[in-house]
């Protein structure tokens, strides 16, 4: 796989890394905070109704009771109980009381008074009259304290029934006062779902005796589970026991909401405050389809921006490892497409290999021009050697001719008698012949002399090739030197790197950190928000005397406020920080990674250094070959030379010879024509004697060319 693809490849898979975990980590910290909104929103509302409900309840309890502690009504039921009064008096004075409550107290319908055993003595409703309630709830509870009991719908509207004990001046229980009632406003309370949105409800449970519990009011979805019993539901058992959390539960319908627990405060009733978390953790939803679609964007531009710096970043690399290339097959010619990216490391190292490569091109084309001229010179030499053999094959056949003629000559001394003519002939012939060799031998003499120069001027160009070897050797050294400087420099760098991450991942703790503590400043500030809102509502409750109050609790709430926009301005700026921290880690991860394969560049240019160093030295050596070759072959012709010399010396010797022996022959011409003239004058010699001496050596075997008998005598 390309560099460029890895690098893409891997900037790719850290861009994308990084993406899904700053969105998972944005989708959980936006859902913490959304749900701690939530909970505050859900415990503000249950809080909200929570004191709407307890102070409704508490104002039942109050008026009911101030109706069971008028003291004419307890006088009479005194005065019949103890016997002292009659029924209709008592009668008749109750039911004007009671009357007279039902008429001043909104909401009251029926007033009536049982007798300690749980029947009804008098009422606004002469129906009810000596009815026995000993087993409602409503006269069991209502005999020790003031009791609401749980609301119910009696087809034309909601109402209630409040119980309060009535007691003598003596604290003798004269019975229980039982008064139903309208409870419009409390439905009203429990029907405000502001601030709950379209799936959110505030939920009142009650238990019963056996351990289930149901609900006081309908639920907002489903009007018929009232009477109901709900065992299962786990937020509300949670409500009743007096656990206040926050939590994920189903509901009635079998949805996953979200819930708020807390009791109510008045016996063992429980309180939920909930909403549907699909609709709670719907701009979450949005939130993370929006992180979603901006990460994918964010990743095609971060594949597209790595695709194009990795591939830059190659480039040069890239032009490298092609010249290193080429230059393992031998090609070591310029090339300046690779070197012309500067400003960094990989710059540096461009240039430094482009010297080199120059060095060493310039370095072949000297080894190039020295090994033509050698190939010249062995050309030459080869000829000059070649001629040598034709002229040293001359000399051996005219060493040949000479002993030939040695040896006719020394026949011809055995017939010095008949065939002086013809040993005069011969030695002139001789001289001649030996005139000639020594021409030959002067020139042959020369021929060695000039290849003994070019053999000693080509020790000398081999020589200079060692030496340019040498050099190469030595260039090819200092470019592994440079090499391994350029490999520290690179480690430096990514030391130096490697630093520069740890600070920015210590700068992103700490910012972390302080986002924490901007966290509980902000909480602070929800809650100081809440207390505020709490003490306007107890202000207003005050009325004018909570007037100076409630002008307090509006600038806390104003500082509250202003607290927690500056939390959230904080807030901001850290995560601006943080994302620019962030992008600092991954722009100084993408530079380690470079880094790190610029260094295996940086090795793999080494080893091709190696290489090409064994190579000159390979070079260097067969130079130092070739030197020890043209050295001794300047000596052998140095031999030759001198072999020559004494050649030419023969030659030399061999021509005085001949010129002594062409003297001697003139003498023994001389001597032969005296002694022929003293044969002729003693006797006349034959025809054939004188034609005899005109016959060639080479004939003097053949028959008829005899020397006469005369003659030899």
């Amino acid at each position: 796989m390309p560099i460029r693809a890895r690098l893409a490849l891997f900037a790719s898979l850290l861009l994308l890394l990084s993406t899904v975990f700053l969105t998972a980590a944005a989708f959980y910290v936006a859902r913490e905070i959304i749900n701690d909104q939530i909970n505050l929103r859900l415990s503000v509302i249950a809080n909200d109704r929570q004191k709407l409900l307890l102070a409704y309840v508490s104002q039942q309890h109050e008026r009911v009771a101030l109706v069971a502690s008028r003291t004419r009504l307890r006088q009479l039921l005194a005065d019949y109980q103890s016997g002292t009064s009659q029924q209709e008096a008592m009668l008749t004075g109750t039911r004007k009381i009671l009357l007279d409550a039902l008429d001043s107290t909104e909401g009251f319908l029926t007033v009536s008074i049982t007798d300690p055993d749980g029947i009804i003595v008098t009422s606004t409703d002469t129906s009810m009259l000596d009815r026995d309630v000993s087993d409602t709830g409503a006269f069991q509870n209502g005999r020790e304290e003031a009791y609401f009991s749980p609301p119910f719908f009696d087809g034309l509207q909601w109402r209630s029934t409040v119980s309060a004990p009535a007691t003598a001046s003596d604290q003798t229980h004269l019975g229980v006062a039982i008064v139903a009632i309208k409870i419009d406003r409390m439905v009203v309370y429990m029907s405000d779902y502001q601030g709950l949105g379209k799936t959110g409800e505030v939920l009142v449970g009650i238990p019963d005796a056996q351990g289930q519990f149901g609900y006081l009011f309908p639920p907002r979805h489903d009007s018929q589970l009232q009477q109901g019993r709900l065992a299962n539901d786990v937020a509300m058992k949670k409500a009743i026991e007096g656990t206040r959390d926050f939590f994920t539960a189903k509901d009635y319908r079998g949805s996953e909401t979200l819930v708020a627990s807390a009791p109510l405060g008045y016996r063992d009733w429980g309180m939920i405050a909930k909403i549907d978390t699909r609709e709670a953790l719907a701009p979450i939803t949005r939130l993370a389809n929006w992180l979603v679609a901006m990460g994918g964007l964010t990743l095609l531009i971060g594949l597209v921006f790595a695709y194009v710096v990795a591939r830059r970043v190659a480039r040069p690399i890239r032009e490298l490892t092609r010249s290193a290339n080429l230059m393992a097959t031998g090609e070591v010619s310029s090339d300046s497409r690779a070197f012309q990216f500067a400003n960094d490391e990989v710059g540096d190292l461009a240039m430094a290999f482009a010297t080199m490569r120059t060095q060493l091109a310039q370095q072949h084309d000297r080894l190039t021009q020295q090994a033509m001229m050698d190939r010249r010179q062995r050309e030459s030499v080869e000829q000059l050697t070649t001629e040598l053999k034709s002229s040293l094959e001359s000399e051996q056949r005219s060493r040949q001719n000479v002993e030939q003629l040695l040896q006719g000559i020394r026949t011809a001394v055995d017939t010095l008698a008949t065939a002086t003519q013809n040993l005069k002939s011969v030695a002139a012939t001789q001289v001649r012949t030996i005139q000639n060799q020594l021409v030959g031998v002067t020139e042959t003499g020369s021929t060695v002399a000039e290849v003994t120069a070019a053999a000693q001027q080509t020790s000398q160009h081999a020589s200079q090739v060692e030496q340019s070897s040498r050099e190469a050797a030595s260039i090819g050294q200092t470019g592994r030197g440079s090499i391994e400087q350029a490999k520290e420099a690179m480690h430096g760098v990514q030391s130096q790197f490697e630093e520069t991450v740890t600070h920015v991942l210590s700068l992103a703790q700490r910012a972390q950190e302080i986002g924490s503590i901007i966290a509980v400043v902000n909480d602070i500030a929800e809650q100081t928000n809440v207390l505020a809102l709490n003490a306007a509502v107890e202000a207003s409750r005050a009325g004018e005397a909570g007037r100076g109050f409630a002008v307090v609790a509006t600038e806390v709430k104003r500082l509250a406020q202003q607290s927690k926009e500056s939390a959230q301005e904080i807030h901001r700026i850290l995560t601006k920080t943080i994302h620019a921290t962030q992008t600092s880690i991954e722009s100084a991860e993408r530079g380690h990674g470079a880094i790190t394969v610029a260094s295996d560049v940086i090795d793999d240019a080494a080893a091709t250094i190696d290489r090409l160093a064994a190579i000159i030295n390979d070079a260097a050596t067969n130079a130092s070959r070739i030197l020890a070759s043209t050295a001794q072959q300047a000596s052998a012709m140095t031999q030759i030379q001198q072999a020559m010399g004494g050649v030419e010396q023969s030659s030399n010797d061999a021509m005085q010879a001949s010129q002594d022996c062409d003297r001697a022959v003139l003498d023994l011409d001389r001597l032969g024509q005296e002694l022929k003239q003293l044969m002729g004058a003693t006797k006349p010699a034959p025809i054939g004697a004188t034609a005899d001496a005109g016959v060639p050596i080479g004939e003097k075997e053949k028959p008829g060319n005899q020397p006469s008998k005369s003659a030899t005598d």
